[in-house]
């Protein structure tokens, strides 16, 4: 059996949210869903190998981890080493990249093949603004630890690396050039 989408195409990627929680609050999520007592409710990492092997007998073969911020996630290596073993075509993840330059190395050798790394500007005052950090400082330690997280992933061999810009009129409209640089 196959799943299949409202056009008969063949459904075959599955994204799993592992967490509501994120350590960023920027302007345009909506932070629905949990709150913060969603720990008591996450699915264990049993659980989400479970649904994955389910879904792989109906067809899908990729997977994309999300939160949230999925680096929250306490266990989030035992989760890719879980789902790595599984024989996927693609295993990835989306994240602000936080804690990606300390765990990237570990990430990849447990099976995750590629990332997406939100960076919606390269300016630190604007940086903050965005993830609702507000203090400029913390903007410019923020925007530099995502950039390491970014290096760190094309480092370990981590392909592609993607960057997610949510790009808004009167904030970051005018940093697109640089961006495209940048990547």
């Amino acid at each position: 059996m196959t799943i299949v989408d409202r056009y008969g195409r063949p459904v075959t990627g599955l994204r799993i949210s592992v967490t509501p929680q994120c350590n960023l609050n920027c302007i345009f999520c909506h932070t629905e869903g949990l709150g913060k007592e969603a720990e008591d409710v996450l699915m264990t990492p049993q659980e989400i190998e479970r649904i994955t092997r389910v879904a792989m007998d109906l067809g899908v073969n990729s997977v994309k981890l999300t939160g949230g911020e999925p680096m929250m996630r306490t266990d989030i290596l035992e989760i890719v080493e879980r789902l790595g073993r599984l024989g996927l075509k693609d295993l990835s993840m989306t994240t602000n990249g936080f804690r990606i330059a300390e765990l990237a190395g570990d990430l990849r050798k447990k099976g995750l093949r590629r990332i997406n790394i939100s960076l919606h500007s390269i300016d630190p005052a604007k940086y903050a603004f965005i993830t609702g950090l507000r203090d400029p400082e913390r903007g410019r330690l923020a925007l530099n630890k995502t950039i390491e997280a970014i290096k760190k992933s094309i480092e370990v061999g981590l392909d592609p690396v993607k960057l997610n810009v949510v790009v808004l009129k009167g904030v970051n409209e005018n940093e697109l050039e640089d961006l495209i640089k940048f990547a």
